[in-house]
């Protein structure tokens, strides 16, 4: 967490976010447009017997699941972008893909989008131009390491994680850390990311203390 609540902040945001669907009109797909192919192997999820209310976490059908499936998407997601594979990054992402890149909401519409034109999280090219399309927080040579893996909630259709990785130049030094949020969601069979919110700390000079 950040001194200043920016992480608690964006953890909640997304929280509420996922069960309001305040980004629905942000991601929402155009009329006609195709959407990616099912998974066959997948079920709707079965209610509970005798359930007479909304289904909770008492009830494995809200985290047996949905928890296998978000951990396998979000660690598929980060090994493809560990590789810097935008096509295996896409295979684990729906489209349209809300990404919160600060104040404001990105729709990434399409898989060639991503691949085209990324938000700079996302965004594979190590010769970035800052506050352009070209912006990225790659460099070249660098590498990442998986930091760690947390799931905050799930229910039936969703469940929202954690995920952190420290980037590194090819001289074994620490570039960066990226804390995200992310929401895995089941739209019609399908476990993939739907949602994300990222904040990348650059690495601070180490100064000596006064004298």
């Amino acid at each position: 967490m950040n001194g200043d609540g920016t992480r608690d902040d964006r953890r909640t945001f997304m929280k509420v976010a996922t069960a309001a669907g305040l980004l629905a009109a942000a991601i929402s797909p155009e009329p006609g447009e195709a959407q990616p192919a099912q998974q066959a192997s997948a079920e709707d999820p079965q209610a509970p017997p005798r359930l007479k209310a909304t289904p909770d976490l008492r009830y494995p059908l809200c985290y047996e699941t949905p928890v296998i499936e978000g951990v396998r998407v979000l660690t598929q997601y980060f090994a493809a972008l560990s590789r810097r594979d935008a096509k295996g990054m896409a295979e684990n992402m729906h489209f349209p893909f809300g990404s919160f890149e600060g104040t404001e909401p990105v729709a990434v519409k399409t898989a060639e989008d991503l691949i085209a034109k990324a938000p700079p999280s996302m965004n594979l090219n190590e010769h970035p131009e800052r506050f352009t399309d070209h912006d990225s927080y790659m460099k070249p040579g660098c590498y990442d390491l998986f930091s760690g893996l947390e799931v905050f909630n799930s229910d039936p259709v969703s469940v929202n994680m954690a995920l952190s990785y420290d980037r590194y130049g090819p001289d074994g030094k620490k570039l960066l850390r990226c804390d995200g949020v992310y929401c895995a969601t089941n739209n019609d069979g399908r476990w993939a990311l739907q949602l994300a919110s990222t904040i990348f700390h650059a690495r601070r000079p180490h100064r000596r203390p006064p004298p």
